[in-house]
C-alpha cells in the first residue's frame, strides 16, 4: 500500500471513530469543530471580488451563539411539522442547517431561485410552520433571516441536543403537488460512513492538512441530495475548506477555481461540457499553433500519439501553463455525477490533465459511487465505479448484452417519501432493494456503466432500445448549439421517433445558420442507422432544465405537442427568419397586448414598437422601467417569469415565448 493511501486510510478512520462513538447529528458536528479549528471552513467571495474566511474556531464560536437564539424561535412552533430552509449556497446556510437539526428541529431544502408562489405552494402543502430565508418576498408562514434570528436579545434559554431531526429533498412539486425524500438521522450518519474505504481507492478525495489543503468549490445547490452530501456533509465533516463563488454563473466558478486554488470540482455534465465548449470556442480564435499545442497535450496524455510527436506537448511546465488558463493548476480530485456524461467531454477534461471521476447517485439514496481509477484510460470508460461501503448493487433481469435495471441496497436509503403530506414507506423488494429506474450493466471487473432512464427509452418499430443520452453525445460539441436534447416522441400510434430538439445561439446571420445545419447533418449521415434522429427541430424557446440541471425531457415533450409552430423542422431551406413564428391569433392574443405594455412604459407609440426591438439599446429603456416591465406582462396574463429568466427577455418576441410557454405550462 502507498503511503499516500495510508494517511489518507489513517485519517478517515480518526474522524469515523469519533461519529461512531456518537452516531447522531450531534456526533457529525462536533467532528466536524473538533478538526484543526484554525483550518478554514468556507471562503466566501461577494460581488466586488472581495474574499471572507471563516475558521472552524469561528464558525463553532457563532454557533454557540445562535443555537439558543434559534431555539427562542422554533420553540414557539411545533416540533412534528417542518420548517422551510430557503438559502442559496453560502455560510449561512450551513449555520441555519446545524442550528435547526441540533434542535430536533425537520427542515425541507428550497431551491433559492423558487419563485413566491412555488415557495408559498410548499409551505401550504407540506404544512410547514415558518421559513428561514433572506428573500425579501412575503411569505404565507412567518419567516426569518439568519440576521433575523441573531438580532433576538439574549434569552435566558439552554441549549441542549435533541435527537431525531430528518431532512426533506423536494423532488417535484414546482407547479403540482410536492414529493418529498425524507432522509432520517441514522440515513444522514450513515452517509458519512459511506467514505469509510475510499482512502483504499485514492489518496486524493481526502486526506490531512498536512499533506496539502483541500478546498472544494460549492459548484452545486445544496438543497441537491449530491451537493448536499457531496460537498458540504462529506468535507465539512473532514474538517476541510467550502468555495462559494460571488455567483452561480459559469465565469464566477471557473474564476474561483483559479484564483481561490480549488483542488476538488464535484459537478454535474452540463458544467464539464460547458468548460469543454468553452476551451473550444477560445481555441477557435487563437493562432493553429497554439491550438495544435493544446490538442496534443490532450492526445499524449490520452496515449494517442507518441513522446516524439506530442514534443514540447509532454512537458509537465507546458500543460500547467494551459491549466492555468482553464480550471487552474491545483486541481486533485473531480467528480461528474447527476446524468450522462459524453466520452468526448470525459477525454478532454483527463486530457488536460484534471482527473475527471463519473459518479452515481440519486435523491432516494444519496451518494453510492464513484469510479476511483488512478489512470486516465480506466477513468475514461466512463464507469460510475463500484458500490461504496454500505452499500450493493444488483442488475434486474439483466438482457443478452448484461443490460437490466440498477437496484440499490444501502445503509443510507432514504426512509420515507411525502405525497401530498401523506408519509408512504420506501418502496423495496423482498430482498430490501431500492428499483433506481436507470438501466446498467456491470462488467467483468464488477465496476458498473449507466447506459440511460427506464421511462427515457426510445423503443423502435423493430423493438431496439435508443438511449437519448448516447445520441446526445454525438452532437454536444458542435458550435453555436446552447444546449440541445433526444427524446423519443409518439406522432403516430405505436411508435416513437427520435427526435433531436436544439437552442442555437442567438442572433445567428443566414450564413452562420447554414453552418450550424450543415454540421448537424454531417453528425447525423455518420451515425448508425438505429441512432439517427427522425427529426431536428430549432426553437427558441428555452429547453428546460430541472434544478439539478437535467433536461426535462417530459415537459419538453408536452411543450413541442402544444407548441408545435415553436419548434422548426430543419432542411436545406430553413433559415433564421423560420425560427419566429407568430399564429395569426397569437397577434392579436398576446403582441398587441405585449406592445401597448411596452409603449405605455417607454412613452412610445405602439406602432413604434417593433417585434425584435431591444427595450433598452432600442427603444431607451432602463434597468427600473425593466422592472416595471416584467410586473406588468405578469399582470396583464397572469403568470409568472421566474428568475432566472429576468434579464434575458429584452423584446416583445422574448416575452411572447415566455408567456405561452407560462400558460402552457399551467
Amino acid at each position: 500500500m502507498k503511503k499516500r493511501n495510508k494517511r489518507a486510510i489513517d485519517y478517515i478512520n480518526i474522524n469515523l471513530g469519533l461519529l461512531s462513538q456518537d452516531q447522531t447529528y450531534r456526533g457529525i458536528y462536533q467532528t466536524m469543530v473538533s478538526n484543526d479549528g484554525s483550518g478554514t471552513i468556507f471562503i466566501e467571495r461577494d460581488l466586488n471580488g472581495k474574499d471572507t474566511a471563516t475558521t472552524y474556531r469561528a464558525f463553532e464560536k457563532r454557533m454557540e451563539v445562535l443555537l439558543p437564539k434559534i431555539k427562542v424561535v422554533l420553540e414557539a412552533y411545533p416540533i412534528n411539522k417542518p420548517v422551510g430552509l430557503k438559502y442559496s449556497n453560502s455560510g449561512d446556510f450551513i449555520y441555519l442547517l446545524w442550528a435547526i437539526v441540533l434542535n430536533g428541529y425537520t427542515p425541507i431544502l428550497i431551491d433559492a431561485r423558487a419563485s413566491k408562489d412555488i415557495t408559498n405552494n410548499l409551505l401550504i402543502t407540506t404544512k410547514c410552520s415558518l421559513l428561514f430565508t433572506n428573500a425579501k418576498d412575503t411569505y404565507k408562514v412567518a419567516s426569518y433571516s439568519l440576521s433575523d434570528v441573531e438580532k433576538i436579545a439574549n434569552a435566558n434559554v439552554a441549549y441542549s441536543y435533541v435527537p431525531g431531526a430528518s431532512i426533506l429533498f423536494v423532488t417535484s412539486g414546482t407547479t403540482g403537488t410536492p414529493k418529498l425524500i425524507v432522509h432520517d438521522e441514522a440515513s444522514i450518519v450513515q452517509q458519512v460512513f459511506a467514505a469509510k474505504k475510499m482512502g483504499e481507492f485514492s489518496a486524493d478525495i481526502v486526506f490531512p492538512r498536512k499533506t496539502g489543503d483541500l478546498r472544494i468549490l460549492a459548484s452545486l445547490p445544496f438543497h441537491h441530495i449530491f451537493g448536499f452530501v457531496a460537498i458540504m456533509l462529506w468535507f465539512t465533516f473532514y474538517g476541510k475548506t467550502i468555495i462559494f463563488p460571488a455567483q452561480f454563473q459559469p465565469k464566477d466558478l471557473v474564476g474561483a477555481c483559479k484564483e481561490l486554488k480549488v483542488t476538488h470540482v464535484f459537478s454535474v455534465p452540463l458544467f464539464w461540457d460547458s468548460v469543454v465548449q468553452t476551451l473550444n470556442r477560445t481555441l477557435d480564435l487563437e493562432k493553429p499553433v497554439k491550438k495544435q499545442l493544446v490538442n496534443n497535450i490532450i492526445k499524449y496524455n490520452l496515449g494517442k500519439i507518441s513522446l516524439l510527436k506530442a514534443n514540447i506537448a509532454a512537458f509537465k511546465p507546458i500543460t500547467k501553463k494551459v491549466q492555468a488558463s482553464i480550471l487552474g493548476t491545483h486541481l486533485r480530485f473531480c467528480i461528474s455525477g447527476g446524468g450522462y456524461l459524453s466520452s468526448n467531454t470525459l477525454e478532454t477534461i483527463n486530457g488536460l490533465g484534471y482527473p475527471l471521476h463519473n459518479g452515481f447517485g440519486m435523491t432516494e439514496c444519496g451518494i453510492t459511487s464513484v469510479d476511483f481509477s488512478n489512470t486516465i484510460a480506466g477513468r475514461c470508460l466512463n464507469s460510475i465505479g463500484r458500490p461504496f461501503y454500505g452499500t450493493e448493487y444488483r442488475i434486474k433481469n439483466p438482457n443478452a448484452e448484461g443490460i437490466g435495471e440498477l437496484l440499490v441496497k444501502s445503509t443510507y436509503l432514504h426512509s420515507g417519501e411525502i405525497i401530498n403530506n401523506v408519509n408512504t414507506a420506501v418502496p423495496l423488494d423482498q430482498d430490501g432493494f431500492f428499483a433506481t429506474g436507470d438501466m446498467a450493466m456491470m462488467d467483468q471487473h464488477g465496476n458498473y456503466f449507466i447506459k440511460g432512464r427506464i421511462k427515457e427509452i426510445i423503443i423502435k418499430e423493430n423493438g431496439e432500445n435508443v438511449y437519448p443520452d448516447e445520441v446526445e453525445a454525438f452532437y454536444k460539441d458542435i458550435k453555436d448549439i446552447t444546449r440541445l436534447s433526444v427524446l423519443g416522441i409518439s406522432y403516430l400510434p405505436n411508435t416513437e421517433e427520435i427526435v433531436l430538439v436544439i437552442n442555437q445561439k442567438k442572433d445567428l446571420t443566414n450564413e452562420e445558420f447554414e453552418v450550424l445545419k450543415t454540421s448537424i447533418f454531417s453528425v447525423t449521415n455518420k451515425l448508425p442507422l438505429h441512432l439517427k434522429p427522425n427529426r431536428v427541430l430549432f426553437t427558441n424557446i428555452e429547453i428546460p432544465l430541472s434544478s439539478s440541471l437535467k433536461v426535462r425531457r417530459n415537459e419538453l415533450r408536452k411543450l413541442i405537442l402544444a407548441m408545435p409552430n415553436e419548434y422548426i423542422s430543419a432542411d436545406e431551406n430553413t433559415t433564421t427568419s423560420d425560427l419566429v413564428v407568430i399564429l395569426p391569433e397569437d397577434e392579436e392574443k398576446y403582441i398587441k397586448p405585449l406592445k401597448i405594455i411596452f409603449s405605455k412604459i417607454l412613452i412610445l407609440p405602439p406602432e413604434k414598437i417593433t417585434n425584435t426591438g431591444h427595450f433598452i439599446t432600442d427603444f431607451g429603456g432602463d434597468s427600473l422601467s425593466y422592472i416595471q416591465l416584467i410586473s406588468d406582462v405578469e399582470e396583464t396574463f397572469n403568470i409568472s417569469i421566474s428568475d432566472n429568466m429576468i434579464g434575458q427577455l429584452t423584446n416583445v418576441i422574448d416575452f411572447y415565448r415566455e408567456v405561452k410557454y407560462s400558460l402552457t405550462k399551467k
